[in-house]
This record gives C-alpha cells, sequence and structure tokens, in this order.
C-alpha cells in the first residue's frame, strides 16, 4: 500500500514560508551515504522534544541508524525517499525496533540544509536539517585482478575496493546468465577468491557489486576509543577529548582524561547491535552506569552518545578506533600556506612518482610514491603550514603539512620524509593528526642526519615535534 502524508495546513505554511527562494534543482536523488542531522524546533511527538538526533543512511542499501534521544520511535529500520521536486522530497522511515512508521517533508534551501516537517498520525514537528556524506568513497576504486590459474585448476582473483565494504562476486560464461560465487567483506584495501567451477570451462567472466556495509567490530578487547565530545553535559565530567581503552582480556576498561576529566576505570560490555552499530555499557568508578551507543561510519571512526539515568543528561561526538592503546596527545591549529603548495597527478600506470613542497622557513616536505602506490588515478596535493599553534597539544609542534585528499587509502606504503633547514634536537619526532588538527599521535618514524621519514599508508596531516627549540 502506498504511504500517504497529510500535513496540518499551519505545518504546510510554515514549510513553504521558510523557503523563500526561487525553486532550484537542490534536492538529491537519493540519500544514500548521507548523515542528516536534525534539530527540532516546534512541536511534540513523535520524537523527543531535545537535543539533536542524526539519521544515518546506509552506504550501500535503504537501510538507516538513528542517534540521539528520540526514543522508541527511531531506532533503526528500513527507509523509502521520494524527490518531489527541485527542491523537496518525502522519507518515510519504518523503524524496526518500535515497529513505528515516521513520515518527514523535507524542502531544501542548499545542496547540504534545509527544513523539515515531522509526521507519524500522533503529532506533528519541525525544524532544520543538514545533510552530509559521512563515508569516504573517494578511495580506490572497485577492481578485479586475474593473474592466472591456481594448482588446483582454479581460477584465483583479487577484489580491491573500500574498506568495510561487503561485495558479491558473481561468475558467467557469456555474459547474460550470472551466478553468485562469493560474499568478501574487506577488513584491508583487497581480498583473494578462487573459483573451483572454472576448471574445464573456455571462458569465464566476473563482476563484483557492492551489496551492504559492514564496519561493526565483533569485540572491542584490546582496542582504544579516541572520544570527541561536541555538545551536550553529562554523564562524563568532560567537555572535550578522552580515550576509553578496553583491556586486552577481560571486560576492564580505563579512562584517560581530557580538559576537565579525571581518570577513571571500571567494567564493561559491549553488544555488537547491527553491520554499523554496537553498545557499551559500563560501570565507571567516577560517572556510574554509562549507556553509549555507537554508530560506525567506517571500520575506525564514527559517532557516540552517551547517556545515564539521569533524564536530560547526553553527550555526543565523534570517536576514532585504533587496536590497542594509542597516546593521544591534543589537538594543533594551524594555517595552510596555498601560495607555496604542490600538486601531482598519479597516473597509477605502474610509475613511481615524488612530489615535495617547501615552507616559508625552508622546511622541505617529499612524498615518495611506489608505482603501485593507487589502483586508480587521483589527484595529490600538498600544502605546508604558514603557522601553526600547539598550545593545545602536550609537545610544541615546529612545522607541518596537509596532505590531500584527507582519507586517501594507499595499496602500498607511501613515505613521507622531511627535511629541515637545521638539525632537529635529539627529541624531534614525527606526528600525525586529523586534517583539521585533531588527535595528534605519534608515529613510528626513520630519523637520519637530517631528515626525518615514515611510511603512510593513507592522509591526514603530518607535524613535527622539536622540543629542544621550546627551551
Amino acid at each position: 500500500m502506498r504511504r500517504r502524508l497529510f500535513l496540518p495546513l499551519a505545518l504546510t505554511a510554515w514549510l513553504a514560508g521558510s523557503l523563500s527562494s526561487v525553486a532550484q534543482d537542490l534536492a538529491p536523488d537519493s540519500l544514500t551515504n548521507l548523515l542528516v542531522s536534525l534539530t527540532i524546533a516546534n512541536g511534540a511527538a513523535p520524537f523527543s522534544d531535545h537535543g539533536r538526533y542524526w539519521l544515518f543512511a546506509s552506504v550501500v542499501s535503504t537501510n538507516y541508524l538513528a542517534l540521539g534521544g528520540a526514543g522508541a520511535p527511531l531506532s533503526h529500520g528500513a527507509y523509502a525517499y521520494t524527490k518531489t521536486g527541485a527542491n523537496a522530497g518525502t522519507l518515510d522511515l519504518a523503524d524496526s525496533e518500535s515497529g513505528t512508521g515516521s513520515s518527514m517533508r523535507v524542502l531544501f534551501a542548499s545542496p547540504t540544509n534545509g527544513v523539515f516537517g515531522l509526521t507519524n498520525g500522533s503529532g506533528f514537528q519541525n525544524g532544520t536539517f543538514s545533510a552530509a556524506p559521512y563515508f569516504d568513497a573517494t578511495g580506490p576504486g572497485l577492481s578485479l585482478f586475474l593473474p592466472g590459474a591456481a594448482t588446483n585448476g582454479s581460477f584465483e582473483a583479487y577484489l580491491s575496493g573500500a574498506r568495510g565494504i561487503r561485495y558479491s562476486i558473481e561468475t558467467s560464461t557469456n555474459l547474460t546468465d550470472w551466478s553468485p560465487l562469493v560474499s568478501l567483506t574487506l577488513a584491508d584495501l583487497s581480498a583473494n577468491f578462487s573459483d573451483p567451477t572454472s576448471a574445464g570451462t573456455r571462458q569465464q567472466f566476473y563482476r563484483a557489486k557492492a551489496v551492504a556495509d559492514d564496519f561493526a567490530p565483533d569485540s572491542l578487547a584490546g582496542k582504544t576509543l579516541n572520544l570527541t565530545i561536541n555538545e551536550g553535559a553529562g554523564p562524563l565530567p568532560t567537555n572535550g577529548i578522552f580515550q576509553w581503552m578496553a583491556d586486552t582480556n577481560g571486560n576492564g576498561y580505563a579512562i584517560l582524561g581530557g580538559p576537565g576529566m579525571t581518570n577513571s576505570s571500571g567494567t564493561y560490555s559491549y553488544t555488537r547491535t547491527g553491520p554499523d552499530s554496537g553498545v557499551i555499557t559500563y560501570s565507571d568508578s567516577l560517572a556510574g552506569n554509562v549507556n553509549e551507543p555507537l554508530v560506525f561510519t567506517s571500520l575506525t571512526s564514527g559517532y557516540f552518545y552517551l547517556t545515564d539515568a539521569t533524564p536530560t543528561a547526553f553527550q555526543t561526538g565523534t570517536f576514532t578506533l585504533a587496536d590497542g592503546p594509542v597516546e593521544f596527545l591534543g589537538n594543533v591549529k594551524f594555517v595552510p600556506d596555498t601560495a607555496r603548495s604542490g600538486s601531482l597527478y598519479f597516473a597509477a600506470d605502474s610509475s613511481p612518482a615524488t612530489l615535495s613542497v617547501t615552507n616559508a622557513a625552508g622546511w622541505v616536505w617529499t612524498l615518495n610514491f611506489p608505482a603501485d602506490a593507487l589502483l586508480s588515478p587521483r589527484a595529490i596535493t600538498l600544502t605546508p603550514f604558514a603557522g601553526v599553534d600547539s598550545s593545545a597539544a602536550k609537545l610544541p609542534v615546529s612545522a607541518g603539512v596537509q596532505l590531500e585528499p584527507d582519507g586517501l587509502q594507499f595499496s602500498d606504503g607511501v613515505t613521507l620524509t622531511v627535511t629541515p633547514p637545521a638539525p632537529l634536537g635529539p627529541h624531534a619526532s614525527l606526528m600525525m593528526a586529523g586534517n583539521d588538527g585533531s588527535d595528534l599521535y605519534f608515529v613510528q618514524s626513520t630519523n637520519r642526519t637530517g631528515s626525518y621519514s615514515t611510511v603512510l599508508m593513507h592522509f591526514t596531516s603530518a607535524e613535527a615535534s622539536d622540543p629542544s627549540d621550546q627551551q
């Protein structure tokens, strides 16, 4: 049965009046891979009336996840989106947990924001929203490599694609009739498979298609969550950054505090609730009982929502996930020197490449790409820092460089080398951070006379620290 949305006259007028510009083609054709942030302005039900809510539309399918204080009407399920005009669309949500259906009319004031009206038959709400992609789909493209027959006569091949995406491999002898062969989830940039049915066939064709995303881990044992609280107050006594570190064995954890927060510890349990979601419940020595739903937007990052028994207490923000303890060193702010940036087009034609830039003080940053660094051509940009503020970091940062596109992943290690204008002190080191200067951490580096280098498997930003120049 086709669902129809009936809006009260006052709500219809509010929506129409909220968008006075001439209609443009602003509404997307699909919500795939969009994070929609909703802010309630008026009304009551179907959502709770405090806080903000986030809808994560799946990277591949038409499923969604919700994060925030919306409560029972919204958790996870399937959605149907229809573009109804140049700047308008309707979104129907069928929640799997509550069994409740909700309908939303959205009007885009720009490609990334607008206004909405929401109803589920028992009430309505309106407000504003923003929408943006959350999964980096600009990494290595989907590729199949067929090197030759294996020793047992079956054909062996390799699939390259996006980490955390599940692919279905299909085979055919005539390019018309296709049969499923195997399903692969890429934990790294590539995986191999074999086809025992190919023995004795004159010709065999293969294709791969993305069928689902699969980001959430089965266990957090031995892992570290680096969390950045963006809004809210309580249950944790911090408004900044902290680390949550799970024991390798057992159910213990420790919290290393950020600004305004004391270190604590306790016991936890973690449950994977879906391919891209999980929840941590823990009993903290300082904060008491805490509930922390997680939405994974990649294998190593996502969003969290902290609550306790206090009805209005919540904290929300973003996290990164790492194996083992990560020494978190704070944040830096920097100004890119775009006039001194450099770019190259890596052709992915089995040829190595080199890119260098020099900042105003004479620091030389060099990237050396092996021939197989990327599986598809990409434009690469290096931008040195014109200035850097490391007052919020535990170590002084002397210089840095921004590497773009942010998050680009490599199939073979790329070497980053920095050559300062004068030798650094004995405690100098290389560090990496997010492309916005957040989450500074040490990296393994090779220090030679006059230069320092490290091997990269993905792009963020890089900084060099020389504590001796502050003494």
